[in-house]
C-alpha cells in the first residue's frame, strides 16, 4: 500500500538497519543476519522490477504524447531514474551482506564507506556534501521567489522574436510558458535537479574555461560562435557530457559547450525572469560549470565575453554586425536601468583610470577583467553617451595601459622584450686598458672595506662598466621583440585589442604606447598604483635604461670568459702588492 517515495525510504531504512547490525554481529549470529538480508533482498528485487517497468512505460507514453519533453516531464523521469539508481546501489549492498560481506570484518575506514551507501540519494550526493555559496535551503527560497515573480509577471506568447533550439525546438519563453512548468519547479529539491532538467536556450558558443573561471566568470573566453546551429539549449549540451559536436559538412563540425540568451524589445517581458536568482543559478553552471555557487554577474560576464569576441574578429560582415546589435540590446534591456551598471558607466567616462582598477578598498567598483571595461566602452559609444572620438580613444588607451600591467608576468625582466642590436661592435670593446688604472685604485683592498674576493670582484666589475658606459651607450641599440609583445594565450591580447581599437576609431594604435605601458607596468605591479601614477613618456630615456640593462647582461654572459681572464690578472696583481 506504500507509494514509490515511501518504498524508497523503507528500503533505505532496511539497508541502514542491516548495516548497523552487521557492524556488531557475533560470529554465531551471522546466519540470522544473512537470512534477514535475503528476505529484504527479495522484496527489493520485486520493487526494482516494478520500477523498471514503470520507467519504460512512462518513456513510451511520453514519446507518444509529444516529440519533446516539458520541464515537469523531465523532472518526473529524472526522479524515476534517480530512484532506480539509488535502488541499484542498495540492492548491491544487500547482496553483499547475503554473500557474507559483513561490515564488522572490515577496517573502520572501509566500513564507513560501505555504511554511507544507506544514505545515498543520487549521483550529486558528493557535490551536495561540498556545497558552497548556495545551500539547498537557500535554493528553496530562490525557487519560491521565482514562482511568486512568475505569478506577478505573466509572459506573452505572441510576438516573440526568440530563436528555437535546433534540438528541442523550444525558445526560452516556450519553456517558461509550459502549462506544467510550476509543478516541475516544485519537484526540484536542489539546484542540481534544476540544472539537469530546466534548459537555457540561446546563441550556441564554445567557451574556454580555466581553473580561475570556476570562481570568476569574467575569465571565461568565447573562442567560437556556431553559424549553422545558431541556437541550442543546455539540457541538450549536458546530455552530451557538456560538449556538443554537430556536423556542418565537408567533415567539419561546430563545437558548442554553452549558450548565450539574447533578447529584443519584443521580449522585454522576460527581463524579470532573466534577472532572477533562479535563472542566474542556471547561468552560473552554464558559464562556469559550477553548480555549488550563485554568481549574479555570470550572465553579464558571458555577454561581455561574447561582445569582446565579435569586436575582436576584425572582419566586417552582416552576421557579425547583427550579433553585436543583439548582444548590445540584451545588455541594454537587462542592465540599462541597473544602478551599479550606470555607476560603472559614469566612472568609465569620468575617471577611466579608476574604472580599470582590479580592486581597491576605496573604490566601490571592480574591473575583474578588461572585457568588462570594453563592454562598457561600447555601451557609451553606441548609446552616444560619449560622442567625442578623442574621449573614446583616451578611454581605450587607459584599458590598453592596464592590459600591459596585467598580461605580462614579472618573472621575465623587461629587457627580455627587446633585442640587442650590433653585438659585433660590443664584442670589440677592449677592457685591457683598464687593468693599470684599476690596480692603482685598489692597491690596498683592505682599506676599501672588502672582506672577500667576491666583494672585490663585484667592485671591479662595476668599475669596468662605469668606465666604459659612454662607449657602450654609443654602440648599443635595441628593438622590440614583437613575438614577446603579441602573446595569443589571453582573451585580451594585442591582436584583439588592435582590432577593437580600430572598430571604435577607424585608426591604428600608436605602437609607441606599447613601450610606455610595458615600462609603466613593470614599474608598478599594483593595479591601483599603475592607474594613479603618472606614465613616463620619455621613450629615449626608457630605451636607454633598457639598453644599459641589456649591456650588463651581455657582458655577464657573452663575454664572461674574457672578463674572468681580465679579473684574474687584476686579482693576482692586487694580492701580490
Amino acid at each position: 500500500s506504500l507509494v514509490d517515495s515511501e518504498i524508497c525510504i523503507r528500503d533505505r531504512g532496511w539497508v541502514q538497519q542491516l548495516q548497523l547490525s552487521s557492524l556488531k554481529v557475533e560470529t554465531n549470529k551471522e546466519e540470522t543476519l544473512k537470512t534477514n538480508a535475503t528476505i529484504c533482498l527479495k522484496k527489493m528485487l520485486e520493487y526494482r522490477e516494478r520500477l523498471e517497468s514503470m520507467v519504460k512505460r512512462s518513456v513510451e507514453e511520453l514519446n507518444k504524447e509529444t516529440s519533446k519533453l516539458s520541464f515537469r516531464q523531465r523532472m518526473v523521469l529524472k526522479q524515476m531514474r534517480r530512484d532506480q539508481c539509488g535502488l541499484d546501489a542498495l540492492v548491491k549492498e544487500v547482496k553483499g551482506l547475503v554473500e557474507g560481506n559483513i561490515l564488522s570484518k572490515l577496517s573502520e575506514a572501509d566500513a564507513a564507506k560501505r555504511l554511507a551507501i544507506g544514505t545515498k540519494v543520487g549521483k550529486y550526493h558528493q557535490n551536495a556534501l561540498k556545497l558552497r555559496g548556495l545551500t539547498v535551503e537557500e535554493f528553496q527560497i530562490v525557487k519560491q521567489n521565482f514562482l511568486e515573480m512568475k505569478q506577478k509577471c505573466p509572459l506573452k506568447a505572441e510576438g516573440s522574436e526568440l530563436e528555437h533550439s535546433v534540438i528541442s525546438l523550444s525558445t526560452q519563453k516556450d519553456v517558461f510558458l509550459e502549462t506544467d512548468f510550476c509543478e516541475g519547479l516544485q519537484m526540484c529539491e536542489s539546484q542540481y535537479d534544476l540544472i539537469e532538467a530546466l534548459p537555457i536556450v540561446g546563441l550556441s558558443v564554445n567557451l574556454k574555461r580555466s581553473d580561475g573561471s570556476m570562481i570568476n566568470p569574467w575569465l571565461v573566453q568565447v573562442v567560437s560562435i556556431a553559424r549553422h546551429h545558431r541556437t541550442l539549449d543546455t539540457v541538450t549540451i549536458q546530455s552530451h557530457n557538456n560538449f556538443v559536436k554537430l556536423k556542418i559538412g565537408d567533415d567539419e563540425e561546430e563545437e558548442i559547450n554553452a549558450v548565450v540568451p539574447l533578447i529584443t524589445e519584443k521580449d522585454i517581458d522576460l527581463k524579470p525572469y532573466l534577472n532572477s536568482k533562479l535563472f542566474n543559478v542556471l547561468m552560473t553552471f552554464n558559464v562556469m560549470q559550477n553548480a555549488d555557487t550563485l554568481f549574479m554577474n555570470a550572465y553579464t560576464a558571458l555577454l561581455a565575453s561574447t561582445l569582446h569576441y565579435l569586436l575582436a574578429l576584425g572582419e566586417e560582415s552582416q552576421w557579425r554586425n547583427n550579433l553585436i546589435d543583439k548582444v548590445h540590446n540584451t545588455i541594454k534591456l537587462l542592465y540599462g536601468s541597473n544602478k551599479s551598471f550606470k555607476e560603472y558607466l559614469d566612472l568609465l567616462v569620468e575617471k577611466p583610470n579608476i574604472a580599470v582598477v582590479t580592486e581597491h578598498p576605496d573604490i566601490t567598483s571592480k574591473c575583474e577583467d578588461l572585457s568588462k571595461a570594453i563592454m562598457a566602452l561600447y555601451y557609451v559609444w553606441k548609446e552616444k553617451i560619449v560622442e567625442d572620438p578623442e574621449k573614446i580613444e583616451n578611454i581605450f588607451y587607459h584599458i590598453l595601459q592596464e592590459y600591459f600591467g596585467r598580461a605580462y608576468p614579472r618573472d621575465n625582466e623587461i629587457q627580455t622584450f627587446f633585442h640587442l642590436e650590433n653585438v659585433d661592435a660590443l664584442e670589440k670593446i677592449d677592457f685591457s686598458s683598464e687593468i693599470e688604472s684599476i690596480q692603482d685604485k685598489y692597491k690596498n683592498p683592505s682599506t676599501m672595506g672588502f672582506y672577500t674576493a667576491q666583494e672585490l670582484k663585484n667592485a671591479v666589475s662595476n668599475e669596468i662598466m662605469t668606465n666604459n658606459k659612454d662607449k657602450m651607450d654609443e654602440e648599443i641599440k635595441v628593438t622590440p621583440k614583437l613575438n614577446f609583445f603579441y602573446k595569443k594565450s589571453f582573451k585580451n591580447n594585442l591582436i584583439t585589442l588592435e582590432n577593437i581599437f580600430k572598430y571604435f576609431t577607424g585608426k591604428e594604435i600608436n605602437k609607441e604606447k606599447y613601450i610606455l605601458y610595458l615600462n609603466h607596468g613593470y614599474s608598478y605591479s599594483n593595479s591601483y598604483e599603475r592607474n594613479t601614477k603618472e606614465v613616463d613618456t620619455n621613450i629615449p630615456q626608457i630605451l636607454k635604461k633598457i639598453s644599459s640593462q641589456l649591456a650588463s647582461q651581455f657582458f655577464e654572459t657573452k663575454r664572461k670568459e674574457q672578463f674572468e681572464l681580465l679579473w684574474k690578472s687584476i686579482y693576482l696583481s692586487l694580492i701580490h702588492i
